[in-house]
């Protein structure tokens, strides 16, 4: 693999590195429209056929972050670390010079019909004049069982969803038939909660909690839409 790679559609010969972003939702490959940079490297990546961001190389030089600008793109800003350096780069395999980003889509992702998804804004208190709390992880975990335990998503997206500056969140499911309880699935209904994680301690939303109005049952979301509502979670109130 000396004189290049296949990773790129075709042999690009001097290749370094490579990224890959992902939309989570729809599986599809983002390049349009997105800015990445290598921290470490001193040159812009070109965008081969096959929508990869693509260094050349730059003498012993191998980068340490990348950084994806999302520009008007419904997606998070990105700043990740840049996969190990391998003993030879020259030698490196595919898997070792081609990142794969899963990006994690704001409030503003148009989700389509077929996934259950959630906006909202994380504050504080009750109060309407609760500031909102950044920077909080947050996740959707919905009831699977017979057990009625609840569970996370896994590797949806490459960093865990976090609250923006005003404690805006947006979250999501794509699920399978098998994945949903039994007694939720012919009601099209979905029993979730809401988990934050704030300065290392973590709260839920109650399962009285009204995602939709009444008469609707609470703690349930229609299974495969977008609730149609933005949340307002007061961390405080949580379990």
């Amino acid at each position: 693999m000396a004189d290049g790679l296949q990773i790129f559609g075709r042999i690009e010969r001097h290749a370094l590195y490579a990224v890959q972003l992902i939309n989570p939702v729809t599986e599809e490959i983002v390049y349009s429209g997105a800015r990445v940079a290598a921290v470490g490297l001193a040159h812009l990546p070109v965008v081969n056929r096959s929508g990869l961001f693509v260094w050349l190389e730059e003498g012993p030089a191998w980068p340490t972050r990348i950084q994806f600008e999302p520009g008007r793109l419904p997606f998070v800003k990105e700043n990740l670390p840049a996969l190990p350096r391998p003993s030879d780069p020259v030698l490196a395999t595919e898997e070792q010079r081609r990142q794969r980003i899963r990006l994690r889509p704001t409030r503003a992702y148009p989700f389509d019909a077929g996934v259950t998804a959630i906006v909202g804004r994380l504050v504080e208190r009750p109060d309407d004049n609760s500031p909102g709390i950044p920077d909080a992880t947050v996740a959707l975990a919905w009831r699977k069982d017979e057990h009625d335990t609840f569970h996370r998503p896994e590797n949806q997206t490459s960093s865990p969803p976090v609250t923006d500056a005003d404690g805006e969140f947006a979250v999501f499911l794509r699920l399978r038939a098998s994945e949903i309880h039994p007694t939720d699935l012919p009601a099209g209904l979905l029993q979730v909660r809401l988990e934050f994680e704030v300065d290392g301690i973590t709260r839920c939303t109650a399962p009285d909690f009204p995602f939709l109005d009444p008469p609707a049952p609470p703690g349930q979301v229609r299974e495969g839409t977008r609730l149609a509502k933005s949340v307002r979670v007061p961390f405080s109130a949580l379990e």
